[in-house]
């Protein structure tokens, strides 16, 4: 998606996203190599599959998940603030070899492709860099459930102070991702830099996490 298509809607097509009905989040949403992580899905096709792609410089698809049951799950009413609670659908161990980067999984519903984002840590720094994804950012913008930092994107234009990181990201933004991180993470691949990466929260997780 082309980055002044994102813009110029943005503010239009957050009324789309107050109730999204079909869409998914991972918990946690920043794992390391062996550790599991859970998607939470609400889908109201019968079944469906699922594709993990790593983005780099170009999208490479990394896991299937096939032959999932649809489930469609409610949304909360104040599932902005206190997270959507729904049940998990499917979780994986990420393998050993997986990179650290940006992971994106993919797929089908009635209203139209859905995606996950999450990102894998690495196991140990090896990286001279390493590049925080601005989580709390996509977080702040993200309209889904109703409301969100800023009034404009909320309903009845009241926002919330509290959010939660527990709820989808609006689909085809992707919370900013695709307005900012993916042009220079993609630039990052292809220049061939050796890259960490992480989220907000890991920085309070731990405090060692920029230590040489």
């Amino acid at each position: 998606m082309k980055r002044e298509h994102i813009f110029i809607h943005y503010e239009q097509d957050a009324t789309r996203y107050w109730k999204l009905q079909e869409g998914g989040y991972a918990t946690p949403i920043s794992i390391r190599p062996g550790e599991r992580v859970t998607f939470h899905i609400s889908n109201s096709r019968s079944y469906y599959d699922i594709f993990v792609y790593h983005e780099g410089a170009n999208r490479q698809l990394v896991k299937e998940i096939n032959d999932l049951q649809g489930e469609l799950q409610s949304v909360p009413e104040f599932g902005y603030r206190d997270g959507f609670d729904w049940s998990p659908t499917v979780d994986f161990e990420i393998p050993l070899n997986w990179s650290s980067g940006i992971y994106i999984a993919s797929f089908p519903t009635a209203q139209g492709t859905r995606e996950i984002l999450f990102v894998v840590r690495p196991k140990e720094p090896r990286s001279p860099i390493l590049l925080t994804i601005e989580t709390n950012t996509y977080s702040a913008y993200n309209p889904v459930g109703g409301k969100c930092l800023f009034p404009y994107l909320s309903t009845e234009r009241e926002h919330s102070e509290l959010l939660s990181f527990e709820r989808p990201l609006q689909p085809d933004i992707m919370g900013g991702f695709y307005a900012w991180d993916q042009f220079f993470t993609s630039w990052l691949h292809t220049e061939e830099y050796e890259v960490d990466y992480c989220v907000n929260a890991d920085h309070d997780a731990e405090a060692d996490i920029l230590d040489p």
